[in-house]
């Protein structure tokens, strides 16, 4: 018998469709036939995965209204004028311990990032895997959350995101201590980054 046509393989794998007899007798014994089926499995599963990568319309939508107005890649010069620094007002380490509750470096603290338009709190608790960072974005414009929040390591790469309800808080888990860039993308395409943001 001639080995199994990749018509056959694909109607097998992809519809489910019985192999007579006699072909079902030839794959069980021929290793060419066995390897464009595994073949045409994989492939199967591949768009198995594509499928389930892609996100709902739905989706698509809510992220397009969101972040319509974001540039994707912005000019090193766009960057400069879009993206407002924030500088760091308060940091209860540098606070005196009360009545001895601080309990040195395993107890939470709070950070607060100030500029001329939002501010920025963060609450980082240590836990397992890492540290939590609960925060929080007041912006003076109301309609500027929900908003974009990213981590980013010491080289650039990204390393956490999520995304702040429309009240502007929002949580990053299990976070690596380090130095890391934070940067808050509003709807409007404006941005206010921490630079030198640090998780001890």
């Amino acid at each position: 018998m001639n080995h199994l046509a990749e018509e056959e393989l694909f109607s097998v794998v992809f519809d489910g469709a019985a192999l007579s007899t006699e072909a079902a007798r030839h794959l069980a014994g021929c290793p060419t036939c066995q390897q464009a089926q595994a073949a045409v499995q994989m492939l199967a599963g591949e768009f198995v995965i594509a499928r389930r990568s892609n996100p709902s319309p739905a989706a698509l939508q809510r992220y397009a209204s969101l972040f319509g107005a974001v540039q994707r890649q912005p000019t090193p010069l766009q960057q400069m004028w879009q993206t407002v620094r924030a500088t760091l007002a308060w940091d209860s380490r540098q606070q005196p311990a009360l009545q001895g509750v601080r309990s040195g470096g395993t107890a939470s603290y709070r950070l607060l990032y100030t500029a001329p338009s939002a501010e920025i709190e963060l609450l980082v608790e240590p836990g397992q895997g890492g540290y939590r960072l609960d925060g929080e974005v007041a912006a003076e414009d109301a309609t500027a959350t929900p908003a974009l929040v990213q981590l980013a390591g010491g080289d650039g790469a990204l390393l956490y995101e999520t995304e702040t309800t429309d009240t502007g808080r929002f949580r990053l888990a299990a976070v690596a201590p380090g130095a890391y860039t934070l940067t808050v993308t509003f709807a409007a395409g404006d941005a206010l980054t921490v630079p030198a943001l640090e998780i001890t």
